[in-house]
């Protein structure tokens, strides 16, 4: 067994000391050494340039002049589609804008037609306003008296006015009249030199009816002017109107209050259409 030594920290490390000063070390070399040192390898040898024949040279040629082809009548479609379709769509913008212009002037024209058919269809019944009123003003004063008076059976009196022209004929009838409508109590007659011949006005306790031709004729008027829709028309309307007094006189005129229409009235302010107006007061047949 080997003897066992005390260290005595007596060995100075500062002092230089060799490494690998073993035999087998000093001479070969350390390790790691030429490590770091590249291999010198061959150059590759450069690759050869690629040759082509004529017959690949042409090939080639060919089939770029047909790709290149191809792509151009390619474009050359989408283009022209696309220029066609810009010119469909400015040809349909322009008939729609023709269109609509000459829909404004159908309408025009439509409107003006209907408006000229409007005036001369109210001329027309001016003219023959008057003959109707002379020839169906009684029958119509019959109708107002009758419609009357089986609403008033219960009345004892009711009071008739008429133009003085149709009083004698309204006197040999207003009996018959009574009868009919099952009327028992008293009906005077009366001529009234405010009405015109057809028209017509009963009294009773706690009302009446009317029948004014002169105001149903100014209705009649104002509900054209209404529909012409125009000042021009109203102006045209008033001149006719004017031009036509003479018929108007004939058909009949109001009274100084101006009552209108055959119809149940308000004696206020008279009817607004119509053939007759009921009212607390006044109550048409």
């Amino acid at each position: 067994m080997a003897a066992r030594h005390k260290f005595l920290f007596e060995k100075d490390f500062d002092e230089e000391t060799e490494f690998f000063d073993e035999p087998e070390f000093a001479s070969g070399p350390m390790l790691g050494e030429g490590a770091g040192t590249a291999v010198e390898e061959e150059p590759e040898p450069e690759p050869e340039a690629p040759t082509f024949s004529q017959e690949d040279i042409d090939a080639a040629r060919e089939e770029g002049y047909r790709a290149g082809h191809a792509e151009g009548l390619e474009t050359g479609r989408a283009e022209a589609t696309a220029a066609a379709e810009q010119a469909n769509a400015d040809a349909l913008d322009r008939l729609s804008q023709r269109l609509e212009e000459l829909s404004a002037q159908v309408r025009g024209a439509a409107e003006q037609r209907s408006s000229e058919s409007l005036e001369v269809a109210l001329s027309l019944v001016r003219k023959l306003f008057p003959a109707l009123t002379r020839r169906h003003g009684q029958s119509e004063i019959e109708t107002l008296i009758v419609e009357s008076l089986e609403r008033l059976r219960e009345e004892p009196r009711v009071v008739v006015r008429v133009a003085d022209a149709q009083l004698d004929a309204l006197r040999e009838r207003i009996d018959g009249l009574a009868a009919k409508s099952g009327f028992a109590g008293k009906v005077v007659l009366l001529s009234d030199e405010d009405l015109a011949p057809g028209d017509a006005r009963a009294d009773w306790a706690d009302g009446g009816a009317e029948r004014d031709t002169a105001r149903l004729w100014r209705e009649i008027e104002n509900a054209a002017a209404r529909a012409l829709g125009a000042d021009r028309a109203a102006d045209t309307l008033a001149d006719r109107a004017a031009s036509d007094n003479g018929a108007h006189e004939t058909a009949g005129q109001t009274d100084g209050n101006g009552p209108a229409t055959t119809g149940e009235t308000d004696p206020a302010s008279g009817p607004e259409t119509g053939e007759t107006a009921n009212t607390p007061d006044r109550r048409s047949a």
